[in-house]
């Protein structure tokens, strides 16, 4: 134990300043980022559509009832045409397009799909201030993630149980960093499981490390109670 061990961080500060989520599961994540924003952002919590024009600056993590400086205005026009390339691209799906009023008839702004623009900002791992909306089965999707931390009942349970408790032994046994003093680490285990599941592409259902932990709490206590 050391002094490091008595500090304390606000966790919606640190969500805020680096773009992760620290809760357990993404409703929690959204109420904590809502609550967070500056008043000026909350009306924007309501909206299906978002002009390009504000996507572009809250990409820049600037505010569009403002002036910009030079630099600052440089790099929310750079979003503006990457939006546009999306949008040309066919990534983006915009519609009221307007134009600028000179020789050219360049395009001034449109309106795109919120989702649409969130999707496309997670994809490229940009700044995005708002909570993420989610469509109806992403939101059952996470709903059902709640529940993820204890075992239903279903055929071949018992199997299932048990090899997960060996897994998590053989991990144990293969590295000093699967273990904390005596005793097993279960979060290290978990966050291996997520990290190797992420490197080959998984794409189902998002499980949290907390819940990924207290499964394999579990299935050794099941299997293996001596063992806890």
């Amino acid at each position: 134990m050391n002094s490091f061990d008595f500090v304390g961080f606000d966790r919606s500060e640190i969500e805020k300043l680096l773009g992760i989520n620290l809760h357990d599961n993404l409703d929690e994540y959204s109420w904590a980022l809502k609550n967070s924003l500056p008043k000026w952002m909350v009306p924007y919590l309501s909206r299906v559509n978002i002009s390009l024009e504000n996507a572009a600056y809250f990409i820049a993590d600037e505010n569009p009832n403002f002036g910009l400086k030079i630099e600052a205005q440089t790099v929310v026009n750079s979003y503006k045409d990457s939006l546009w390339d999306a949008v040309d691209s066919g990534e983006l799906n915009a519609k009221d397009i307007t134009h600028y009023d000179n020789y050219d008839h360049d395009r001034r702004d449109c309106v795109l799909i919120r989702t649409e623009v969130e999707s496309w900002v997670r994809k490229h791992d940009f700044h995005w201030p708002l909570p993420v909306t989610r469509k109806n089965s992403e939101t059952t999707q996470v709903l059902e993630t709640k529940y993820l931390d204890q075992w239903g009942e279903f055929p071949g349970k018992n199997t299932a149980l048990m090899m997960i408790a060996g897994m998590a032994l053989a991990l144990e046994k293969s590295s000093k960093s699967f273990k904390y003093g005596e005793k097993l680490n279960k979060l290290a285990i978990a966050r291996t499981v997520a990290q190797n599941l992420a490197s080959h592409n998984y794409q189902g259902m998002v499980v949290t490390d907390k819940q990924m932990t207290n499964l394999i709490k579990e299935a050794l206590e099941t299997i293996l109670p001596q063992s806890e």
